[in-house]
């Protein structure tokens, strides 16, 4: 219980730094840097190889994944953003325009109730939103557990995007949490060590 309660706090106080660094930056920079990410994950097999994809709603300067649904909404894959369906749940759901979108929780865009669910078991890959990564592929989130509960067995591919202070050195890894097979930032693409 002490350990878990360390890495609670550790978790917290990286959080609250990076987010901070997060808040206080330029739109303008935050949507270049944005343009060289996705530039970055287009080009990559995994991304390229994926029929079935499950974008995060930006929120907070987050790395703007709309322009990318825009784009991959005219190839020939299939485009899912999460629905919080109750306090511990997200589930995927299939969308055809940025139309299909409301707010939701949280204040997140969030797929309408009226699109089709979308099985996690079909996914290929989760594009995925956090605060904070490490080398290792771990992620620090806001703290709610959607994504960690949304992933626990599911076989998709996870790539994180995230600008190049969001990448820390340690975070202390907690039993629930699911580790990242790729992170993408405006100068890297790392491949977790394991």
């Amino acid at each position: 219980m002490e350990k878990s309660t360390t890495a609670q706090k550790q978790k917290h106080l990286i959080r609250k730094k990076t987010l901070e660094k997060r808040l206080g930056g330029s739109k303008k920079e935050f949507k270049q840097r944005s343009h060289e990410i996705i530039r970055k994950l287009l080009v990559t097999r995994i991304f390229q190889k994926s029929k079935n994809i499950l974008f995060y709603m930006p929120i907070q300067n987050e790395v703007d994944t709309k322009p990318l649904i825009e784009l991959v909404l005219k190839k020939d894959k299939n485009v899912m953003v999460p629905r919080v369906e109750d306090e511990k749940t997200m589930e995927a759901y299939k969308i055809s325009s940025l139309g299909d979108l409301i707010v939701g929780k949280f204040g997140i865009l969030e797929a309408k109730k009226s699109c089709e669910k979308f099985q996690k078991k079909d996914i290929d890959l989760v594009v995925i939103p956090g605060i904070a990564f490490d080398e290792s592929g771990h992620r620090i989130g806001f703290g709610q557990g959607y994504y960690d509960t949304f992933l626990k067995g599911i076989r998709a591919r996870k790539i994180a995007l995230a600008y190049d202070f969001q990448i820390v050195e340690n975070i202390p890894r907690e039993e629930h949490d699911i580790t990242m097979d790729l992170i993408i930032t405006p100068t890297r693409a790392i491949v977790p060590r394991r």
